[in-house]
């Protein structure tokens, strides 16, 4: 299975499927390039197992983002005062929010906190990413919260890729701050935009995709086999929508919890 509007997805599925069953010199890889991915989803529903953004569909169900207030409580924020609150998070991560500013040489002028408010703006020289203004956004699963964390927690899993495909990471990062530098996911990915009311909204078809395959064949659906085996292509909040309705947590070594 894969996210049918994702043809990185698709590929990604096809090239493992062949590595899988042998490689691609012939044997039982020998017809992958035609099997079926996403066999008996009818319609749009594989598409649906893979989002990550609250569709037409989940709204006219009335199952919608948790507004700006919701989602703040979740986060202990001050409902009088979040982007005061949401600043705090600046200082947690200096030493990686630096790091990130030293790599990217980041910003222009015209994105920072003073630009255009009448606030005089040193014009020559680029702001840093501590200057970004801070922002929650509910319904970004994968970055509710924009500002210095959000985009230095984009580039952190950008310089990951680059490292795992064994490329020079972030123009030259070693492989200790590649990791320290995705600590910067857990309040915008894991916290904010993983939240529980949206994993369980956006995550729960996919669980019951998966449940029903694992309990085809017991006593329940005794005429029914299921699947020997099933792979599922999609995307980091896939995985996280599943690991918090699940409770699940685990430790890669050399890596941050739950990555």
């Amino acid at each position: 299975f894969a996210d049918p509007n994702s043809p990185r997805d698709e590929a990604s599925a096809r090239a493992f499927m062949k590595g899988f069953w042998g490689g691609a010199g012939g044997g039982c890889a020998s017809g992958v390039d035609q099997l079926p991915i996403n066999g008996g989803l009818v319609g749009r529903r594989a598409g649906r197992l893979f989002r990550d953004t609250y569709d037409e569909v989940d709204l006219q169900r009335g199952c919608h983002p948790p507004s700006l207030h919701a989602l703040s409580s979740m986060l202990s924020l001050d409902n009088a005062d979040v982007r005061a609150e949401m600043a705090q998070w600046t200082r947690v991560y200096q030493k990686q929010l630096s790091l990130m500013d030293e790599v990217l040489g980041c910003c222009n002028t015209s994105l920072c906190s003073d630009a255009g408010k009448g606030v005089p703006v040193e014009v020559d020289r680029p702001c840093t990413l501590f200057e970004l203004p801070v922002t929650l956004n509910p319904n970004i699963t994968w970055r509710a919260v924009g500002g210095p964390i959000g985009v230095a927690s984009a580039m952190a899993e950008k310089f990951v890729m680059q490292y795992c495909e064994g490329l020079e990471a972030g123009w030259g990062l070693v492989e200790e701050q590649v990791v320290e530098l995705l600590s910067l996911l857990e309040v915008p990915f894991f916290k904010a935009g993983c939240n529980d009311v949206t994993s369980r909204n956006l995550g729960s078809e996919l669980l019951a995709q998966v449940a029903r395959e694992l309990t085809m064949g017991d006593e329940s659906t005794a005429n029914v086999s299921g699947p020997g085996l099933s792979f599922y292509f999609g995307h980091d909040t896939n995985i996280e929508f599943l690991r918090r309705m699940l409770g699940l947590s685990w430790l890669s070594d050399g890596w941050w919890p739950n990555l």
